[in-house]
């Protein structure tokens, strides 16, 4: 709508564009600003950073050398911006230009706009024609966000700057990553001819992925993919494999209750909680995959800015691990020692506010199975622990010193029947503490952790081909960076919900009645 401000996109085969403009000839139609944006809505501000290389450029074109009047050039100067929309910015505010054409020391000031305040940035000045680098990284705190700025000029001279943003919620969601032209209110006659030139510009959050809800999905016969554009370095698999596995432990009851006791990491100065159990004779050699019942306690209400991005819940990362049990020549046990763990984002609901139909929920927790699967794997011993493991607030492997619904997450508690292998111990659990270890039978009256050690007898999970429909099941994307194991999640895909109708047939005795397809109507429930 402006044809004095505008988007340019280099040329030649250089990679990059440029926001601003370069004459002075027609009126103000479009506003007095500009902003090229790209959305990360839904990503989380902490852990994200921001890069960008920059050009500060003007014009001194004239169409007759011989008379300054005839040209693109003019003295004015504007305002320009880049940043992580309504957080943190760097601001670009002109403070000198030459009259001369081929004068190239235009300079600007530069500021952070940081939750909507100007700070300078001291002892700094953009040049035109320089290259310079703004990064900026947020992380969280318990007051909000803080960030860490720096401007680095042509010659290696970095500014930095670091601060709070106020106003700032620990678990906020980014919006937009900005490039922007402005008026800067010094202009004689509106828009200057220079523009900004970015030849890089990059935006990396927390883990550098960012993966879809987890929540389950209804079997649709179509590919699932768990990472928006998902990249070639994802591999897939399927839990359970085609044929089912046994399971070498298991004490989770086949339907679970609404919810039940559970141990709180943070009341209860808890790092990790398991169980020392004894497998199956007849489940296979290797771990495929560890079950678990956790129960929540936050519902979406606490966290909208968590719920504005998933209503169903929120994504956290469990550890599952196996331990070898170690005892003397009496068979007293005297050690555990590390054999594998597995670690991978599963989903975790909100707590429901009312039943399905219509009523208060009746209480406080709400029960939900989580799997966690191993790639790589390891033979089970006879006689096992099975930990399990996450990171809180305060408590955990590595607590996260931030607040989250993770803290109102809970390890289950039931004193249910042992499905398979055996529980020689039933009143003793394992706890892990800042002081150590403790496998005694002091909570045992409140029942024992829910947990099943799927088993599968070869020691690699097979992948699927990266186009190969979902099948009702469990289905695990694991992202490699350069062959390195990065991060893991898994989703549920349920079964189609559907009435199958037989439609009418007469048949003399002894013909066949009809059986394929065509003898039945399919209506999906929903």
């Amino acid at each position: 709508d402006s044809p004095r401000a505008y988007i340019q996109p280099f040329s030649g085969g250089v990679t990059g564009f440029a926001v601003g403009g370069f004459y002075d000839t027609e009126p103000l139609t479009g506003g007095d600003s500009l902003t090229v944006s790209q959305s990360l809505a839904g990503r989380f501000a902490s852990g994200a950073t921001l890069n960008a290389t920059f050009q500060m450029q003007d014009s001194s074109v004239l169409i007759d050398p011989n008379d300054a009047a005839s040209g693109y050039f003019d003295v004015d100067r504007n305002q320009f911006s880049i940043g992580l929309g309504g957080l943190v910015s760097l601001v670009l505010q002109p403070t000198s230009q030459s009259s001369d054409p081929s004068n190239d020391n235009a300079l600007w000031n530069p500021f952070l706009s940081v939750g909507g305040e100007l700070l300078p940035i001291t002892g700094a000045q953009v040049q035109e024609g320089g290259s310079y680098t703004f990064r900026v990284s947020l992380s969280s705190s318990a007051g909000g966000l803080d960030y860490n700025a720096s401007l680095t000029d042509f010659n290696g001279t970095s500014f930095l700057s670091s601060g709070s943003i106020p106003g700032s919620s620990a678990t906020a969601l980014l919006t937009t990553a900005d490039v922007g032209w402005s008026l800067a209110g010094t202009e004689v006659d509106g828009l200057g001819s220079n523009s900004i030139a970015i030849s890089a510009f990059s935006v990396k959050t927390s883990g550098e992925l960012e993966w879809e809800s987890l929540q389950p999905r209804i079997y649709t016969g179509t590919v699932v993919d768990v990472l928006p554009d998902q990249p070639d370095d994802v591999v897939r698999y399927q839990l359970p494999a085609s044929v089912e596995t046994p399971a070498s432990f298991s004490n989770i009851p086949a339907e679970l209750d609404l919810s039940y006791l559970s141990v709180s990491p943070g009341s209860q100065r808890v790092s990790a909680m398991g169980n020392l159990v004894e497998g199956d004779s007849g489940a296979e050699s290797y771990v495929h995959a560890v079950k678990a019942v956790l129960v929540t306690h936050a519902p979406a209400s606490d966290w909208p800015e968590l719920a504005a991005r998933d209503s169903s819940g929120y994504s956290h990362e469990v550890e599952a691990s196996i331990w070898e049990v170690e005892r003397d020549s009496a068979g007293t046990l005297t050690n555990f020692e590390p054999l594998i763990a597995s670690r991978s984002l599963v989903h975790v609901p909100w707590r429901p506010t009312e039943t399905s139909d219509g009523s208060a929920y009746p209480n406080s927790g709400y029960a939900f199975e989580v799997t966690i699967p191993f790639v790589e794997s390891a033979v089970l011993p006879d006689e096992y622990v099975v930990l399990l493991s996450y990171n809180t607030e305060s408590e955990g492997p590595n607590p996260l010193g931030v607040a989250g619904p993770y803290n109102s997450l809970n390890y289950g508690l039931s004193a249910s029947e042992v499905l398979a292998g055996a529980d020689s111990d039933a009143s003793s659990l394992v706890r892990v503490t800042p002081q150590g270890w403790n496998y005694s039978s002091s909570w045992g009256g409140l029942g024992s952790i829910m947990t099943e050690v799927v088993s599968r007898s070869v020691a690699e999970m097979e992948s699927i081909p990266s186009d190969q429909p979902a099948r009702a099941g469990e289905y695990l994307t694991a992202f490699y960076e350069d062959s390195v194991y990065v991060e893991q999640a898994t989703v549920r895909i349920l079964p189609r919900p559907i009435t199958l109708t037989a439609s009418p047939q007469e048949r003399d005795y002894g013909d066949t009645l009809v059986l394929d397809g065509t003898a039945f109507t399919v209506t999906d429930v929903d």
